[in-house]
């Protein structure tokens, strides 16, 4: 939370057998900058900030199935802010100018997975995907727990 800049004030509990933890963000945004889901434009790239695979990784490790640099490899990644990646896409705009990098749309890659939340904003947004599999980043581990069947649930 100090590496974002962000303040914890409040918080609930739960009583269940599995840990949950999670955080909601409230902050205030221009409605002109604002990014959603459903601003992809044709001719856009789909940047990802991290390599894919948390899912997958979780399911084997709930398993008992996961080998420790997966596990290590996951925790690195949903323990690294996407910061960086922000800084960028909201950064004023001679700077976008001098990069050429203009963000229509946004979206993050969770529960639903990169071909889920990929449709969601292709749906959204009326425009179609392509998406080269050979070009996406994965964590050390996710294929291999995709071909075992550690599928999540969602």
């Amino acid at each position: 939370m100090i590496e974002a800049g962000c303040t914890v004030i409040g918080g609930h509990s739960i009583r269940d057998p599995e840990i949950k933890f999670g955080y909601a963000v409230t902050g205030i945004v221009h409605p002109q900058r604002l990014l959603t889901n459903s601003g992809a434009q044709p001719g856009d790239r789909l940047l990802l900030t991290k390599a894919l695979g948390t899912g997958v990784i979780s399911t084997a490790v709930k398993r008992q199935l996961a080998e420790p640099a997966w596990i290590e490899a996951a925790v690195k990644a949903m323990t690294t802010l996407n910061k960086r990646a922000a800084e960028v896409i909201t950064a004023n705009s001679s700077r976008r100018a001098e990069t050429g990098l203009r963000v229509h749309g946004l979206t993050d890659v969770t529960g639903f997975g990169l071909i889920g939340h990929a449709r969601e904003m292709a749906l959204g947004s009326k425009v179609s995907l392509q998406i080269h599999a050979g070009r996406v980043p994965l964590l050390p581990g996710a294929l291999e727990c995709v071909r075992a069947g550690y599928i999540p649930a969602a």
